[in-house]
């Protein structure tokens, strides 16, 4: 979607980049808007020398976020056909992170880094490394 050089201007008088790339976050503290755009219209709309945007991947050029584990759902399938049948989960966890240690060890550091975030007595949306690794193996088997 490709937004005309006025609208862009306006917008950039209101808004500063910051963080993300194609994030454009209020100049005044009291406003919580944060415009989403792909990364080249905000580039072609700055000022030159008005500073950098981190690049993070795009595809047609969309942001893309990050997978805790990438191509979980293989990975799941060959763990689980290495396994004999009637295999218990415990089974399944031992030699998912004996076959994948970067990956456990990532869906660790995830959930930490979720922990940390949150504010005492608030929720986050990922669940325990267990858990996590638990739904992962009943999506496999229901699909």
């Amino acid at each position: 979607m490709a937004l005309p050089a006025k609208v862009l201007s306006e917008l950039l008088l209101r808004f500063k980049p910051q963080g993300n790339e194609g994030e454009l976050r209020p100049q005044r503290a009291r406003e919580t808007s944060v415009i989403r755009m792909p990364a080249d219209e905000v580039e072609k709309a700055l000022p030159s020398g008005t500073g950098r945007m981190t690049r993070l991947p795009e595809q047609n050029g969309e942001r893309i976020e990050m997978a805790v584990i990438v191509k979980k759902a293989e990975k799941v399938a060959a763990v689980v056909s290495s396994l004999p049948v009637g295999f218990s989960f415990e089974a399944f966890l031992e030699a998912f992170q004996a076959a994948y240690p970067k990956e456990w060890a990532n869906v660790v550091r995830e959930y930490q880094k979720h922990e940390r975030k949150t504010k005492p007595g608030k929720a986050h949306p990922m669940p325990e490394p267990v858990q996590y690794m638990r739904n992962a193996l009943n999506v496999h088997l229901r699909g």
